[in-house]
């Protein structure tokens, strides 16, 4: 995460645009968020509740943090990669400037049935795709930490809190226990970037088992902050007026795009 929501202090990088048309879509802090003290153990599904991020194949990349943050819209963002082990993880956490303007004021530790009380929903299409030694499947970890803005900073910085969930553990089969199946609802926004020979077993973006299974089930988030690299998933157009964006671990160019009106043309199919 090279100084993890994108960098937020790095604010040159981003144009005011995206940031500024998502605050057309500003949303209240969640209440849990708002009551939370250090210690506290808060259920995953009141994170659930609201608004959420979701970012797969993440690594060390903040920018759907730092977008969802500062305009405000998004206070719930879940960051999932299969191959950051926990203690690099902590390691990039404890970073003086990793979250600028923010400090930690708790974290909770969740287990796998707190997230998916039902267990996993085996899909066969990423069975047959991913080798069982993929990744270390006996060792995953799901936990939260909840930022707080730093007194110097106003409104204008961020959100007074946000909270972020780090999941090591396969994106594509979470987003189809998670989303598709145990809550039924998409996130609202989603960061899509394909990483080449960054070790995935199959691509995110276009023709992928993720862009089927969300196909197949309609669980479509409303927007999609589109890496340079990867082929959008049908049904998106790009927002105007929006410029392009660098971020991530290559810098790579990134564009805003709303999930497009149904026609009417596809109503009567």
């Amino acid at each position: 995460m090279t100084r993890l929501p994108g960098s937020i202090e790095e604010t040159s990088l981003y144009s005011d645009t995206m940031i500024e048309y998502l605050k057309t879509y500003r949303d209240d802090m969640p209440q849990w968020l708002k009551d939370y003290k250090s210690g506290d153990f808060v259920p995953f599904t009141e994170f659930m509740a609201g608004r959420v991020g979701y970012y797969p194949g993440s690594y060390t990349d903040g920018t759907l943090i730092k977008v969802g943050n500062m305009s405000q819209s998004v206070h719930c963002f879940i960051q999932v990669d299969y191959w950051m082990e926990r203690d690099y993880l902590n390691r990039h956490l404890a970073m003086p400037r990793c979250v600028y303007g923010y400090h930690e004021i708790g974290r909770v530790e969740w287990k796998g049935e707190d997230i998916l009380p039902r267990g996993e929903y085996p899909s066969l299409e990423i069975a047959r795709r991913c080798p069982k030694d993929w990744y270390d499947r006996e060792n995953p970890y799901f936990f939260l930490v909840i930022y707080e803005r730093d007194k110097d900073r106003d409104d204008s910085w961020g959100a007074e809190r946000f909270a972020v969930a780090f999941f090591m553990t396969d994106a594509i089969a979470m987003y189809n226990s998670l989303f598709v199946h145990e809550y039924r609802k998409a996130p609202w926004i989603l960061l899509l970037q394909d990483h080449g020979l960054g070790g995935n077993y199959d691509r995110f973006g276009r023709g992928g088992i993720l862009d089927r299974i969300i196909r197949s089930s309609s669980m479509r988030p409303e927007f999609i902050i589109l890496g340079h690299s990867t082929v959008l998933w049908e049904g998106y157009e790009r927002v105007q007026g929006t410029r392009k964006v660098r971020g991530g671990m290559h810098d790579d160019w990134r564009t805003l795009h709303k999930l497009a009106p149904i026609s009417e043309k596809c109503l009567s199919l």
